[in-house]
């Protein structure tokens, strides 16, 4: 049988399903949600396949700026095969009211973690990556060592492999031990760090990386360059446009939602918003229960006259809905 209160599984925060939830316009909006992921699914997963079986099979394309895009399709793919498959089917879930709903919304809510910091601790490699390779270029080959790729690469799935087990331990630990309020707010509060510094760094760098890049822009409309070096600022220049998109795209994605679970984290009241609010109709309030004041003593009093009494006016209450 499905859970019916929060405290269900508190740990999931505001992502936490209720079936009191299933509204109407909810009902549309999974639907919708459902569509939207089926066809995602399978052009996120032959997509991004592509772009790593290139990077594999072509060795003139196994540049450190490749490899890092190729590392980037890799989560991607993940996502297509892993987070968009179980997002449907748990939406299925809420819509026909197929609990348990924590387990599932549990393990759902733990690979999301992971492929979310994973996809953005990729974007900030490669913004690192970019920044060396236009501040840098006599340097690059110097810097941008195989082993350091190598690090980067491993780091990155370290620091979600972190998340990934904060969050398994959170849904393991007695909710109502003292440690587990703690660690719910650490738990949140870690994630939130983790993604604003990644993108703070990305920010950070990609604002140097257009700089150079427009100062390099310069330079080929006013300098006479050899063909090599012109070139090689072309490419980067092409390079910076690129990953300025993909940083657009990265900042309208992750933002609203790395909002709305900070303030989740501390506003009980964006927890639950207004419109997923179930108000019962006026036929579901209960009868209000009459009970007898406690008898007092009345003193008699000579009648007044019709003129002089007071009429208590009768107000009823319009239901809410």
């Amino acid at each position: 049988m499905a859970k019916k209160s929060s405290d269900a599984c508190p740990h999931l925060t505001f992502s936490a399903w209720q079936p009191r939830y299933l509204q109407e316009t909810v009902y549309n909006n999974l639907v919708a949600v459902i569509c939207v992921n089926i066809t995602s699914a399978v052009i996120c997963i032959v997509l991004n396949a592509l772009v790593v079986l290139v990077v594999v099979t072509k060795q003139q394309l196994r540049t450190v700026y490749n490899i890092l895009l190729a590392c980037l399709a890799v989560t991607d793919v993940l996502v297509g095969l892993l987070l968009q498959p179980l997002t449907v089917a748990a939406e299925i879930k809420h819509i026909f009211g197929l609990g348990p709903f924590c387990m599932f919304d549990t393990v759902l809510g733990v690979i999301g973690i992971g492929l979310c910091l994973a996809s953005v601790g990729h974007l900030m490699l490669i913004s690192v990556e970019r920044y060396i390779s236009i501040k840098f270029p006599l340097r690059y080959d110097d810097i941008v060592t195989e082993k350091r790729l190598l690090t980067g690469v491993v780091t990155v799935w370290l620091v979600s492999a972190v998340g990934i087990i904060a969050m398994i331990l959170l849904a393991s630990i007695n909710t109502e031990s003292d440690l587990y309020s703690i660690l719910l707010v650490a738990n949140d509060l870690m994630f939130i760090v983790i993604i604003v510094v990644y993108i703070v760094i990305i920010v950070f760098i990609h604002t140097a990386v257009f700089l150079e890049a427009k100062k390099h822009k310069r330079r080929l409309q006013t300098e006479q360059l050899p063909d090599e070096e012109a070139k090689r600022l072309k490419k980067n220049h092409k390079a910076a446009k690129t990953l300025t998109i993909i940083l657009t795209a990265l900042f309208f994605s992750y933002l609203p939602v790395t909002v709305l679970f900070g303030s989740a984290t501390f506003l009980d009241g964006l927890v639950e918003p207004h419109m997923l609010i179930h108000t019962p109709s006026h036929q579901e309030l209960p009868e209000p229960e009459h009970t007898e004041p406690p008898s007092l003593p009345v003193q008699e009093k000579p009648p007044r006259s019709s003129e002089h009494q007071r009429v208590t006016p009768v107000v009823r209450m319009k239901p809410l809905c």
